[in-house]
């Protein structure tokens, strides 16, 4: 009996490899949830009063002025659907379903982080029926022009921002790039152990600073657009958000959270298909608590 030629058996690997991406949303801890069912939630908002000084006996009340404001949260549906052909499960010798499965729900949980961040600078329409557009700049939003470098000066501008506003103590996410991390970890402040004992030289990371929560995304990611706006080919645009117990920079609403269907098409040969999808929508709820930190693509 001949032996097998060597050559001829190929080996087949249980598993299938899933290229590099970003596969969980980052963004999600500094936002505030609501569900909503309908298409489009008005987000209601009462701003600051100030007290009165009550200087004599039976003295007249002065109403505080009372400050209402109302946001449109609009939904927005997303959808990704990937067909499988049985030839490519028996060419394969396993079935791929379920990291087709988890590259679209990793799409999914981009879309997520993408909403975010458009949120947090995007006009708003604001009114009873919302009727009137507001700007990030009309809303109290703040810049921080970093185009000339990414520093731990900015960093320090950043919270003295938030701080002037009397925005309350609590998380503060910075969404930037691996560029300005990269910037960030050339500062003493913020590497050398005089200053800090998280020692991020060594770890690799840099995940925190100044008491912010740094939030890194890809600058150029393979195969889809960067999260983070370039506006241009000039400026990067990097978000702070501000988030207490009590509220957020940013509310996302979700009408449907990520829903997975895995279903037979009857009218194509031998496929199925891996249908992802996604029902949710965002606002910015108070321009203070929202900073634009603009710097320069490397």
């Amino acid at each position: 009996m001949q032996s097998i030629d060597n050559a001829l058996i190929r080996q087949f690997r249980d598993s299938l490899h899933i290229e590099a991406q970003q596969m969980v949303s980052k963004a999600m801890p500094f936002v505030e949830f609501k569900t909503f069912q309908g298409d489009d939630l008005a987000y209601d908002s009462f701003g600051k009063v100030n007290e009165q000084e009550v200087e004599s006996r039976n003295q007249k009340i002065e109403f505080a002025e009372a400050e209402f404001s109302r946001r449109k949260l609009k939904r927005r549906r997303f959808n990704v659907a990937v067909p499988v052909d049985a030839s490519d499960v028996r060419g394969m010798l396993l079935d791929p379903t379920g990291p087709i499965t988890k590259a679209c729900i990793a799409a999914m949980n981009r879309r997520k982080d993408r909403i975010v961040t458009e949120a947090a600078l995007a006009d708003v329409l604001t009114g009873r029926d919302f009727g009137t557009t507001v700007t990030f700049a009309g809303d109290g939003g703040q810049e921080v022009d970093a185009t000339a470098g990414f520093t731990y000066e900015k960093l320090l501008e950043v919270r003295r921002q938030f701080k002037a506003k009397d925005v309350p103590s609590g998380k503060i996410g910075l969404l930037m790039s691996d560029q300005e991390e990269e910037a960030l970890m050339k500062e003493t402040e913020l590497t050398s152990g005089d200053f800090t004992r998280m020692m991020p030289v060594d770890g690799g990371d840099l995940t925190r600073g100044v008491g912010m929560d740094f939030v890194i995304f890809g600058s150029s990611p393979d195969g889809y657009d960067p999260i983070l706006n370039i506006n241009g080919s000039s400026e990067r645009e990097c978000i702070a958000i501000a988030a207490t117990q009590e509220r957020a920079g940013i509310c996302l609403g979700m009408s449907s959270d990520i829903t997975v269907k895995i279903q037979e098409r009857t009218d194509l040969i031998e496929t199925t298909q891996v249908v992802v999808g996604l029902e949710l929508g965002a606002v910015r709820t108070e321009g203070v608590l929202v900073q634009k930190i603009r710097t320069t693509p490397v």
